[in-house]
């Protein structure tokens, strides 16, 4: 088992590690230990959090989606609109937002969660 030879050689250093004075015990932790069970657990726990995420959903936000990642010119009236529409339609088609502005996406009638959206 690799996990436990690594666990052995982690155990081994921390042995041979010279001691310091703390001098407020409080504000340290002195000692972890992670267990298989706990792995276990970590895992099947991130696994159902992220099992049910529906990346393709227009109404999914990526970590990246944010109002200050789109940078489109200002309208300045009929003089740039039509360019001013381009990199806005770019910019929202490339988050998979456009949908939403030209009404292709709409509200789903059946589930009362995705509604309130």
């Amino acid at each position: 088992m690799e996990e436990t030879s690594l666990m052995q050689e982690v155990e081994q250093d921390l042995l041979n590690m010279e001691a310091i004075d703390i001098e407020d015990e409080e504000d340290y932790i002195l000692s972890a230990r992670s267990t298989n069970k706990w792995n276990e657990f970590r895992d099947r726990l991130a696994k159902k959090m992220f099992e049910d995420v529906d990346t393709t959903s227009p109404l999914y936000l990526h970590p990246s989606d944010g109002s200050n990642t789109i940078i489109i010119e200002k309208l300045q009236g009929s003089s740039n609109y039509r360019a001013w529409k381009r990199s806005l339609e770019i910019a929202l088609a490339a988050k998979r937002k456009l949908g939403f502005a030209t009404g292709a996406v709409t509200r789903d009638k059946e589930d009362s969660v995705k509604q309130e959206a």
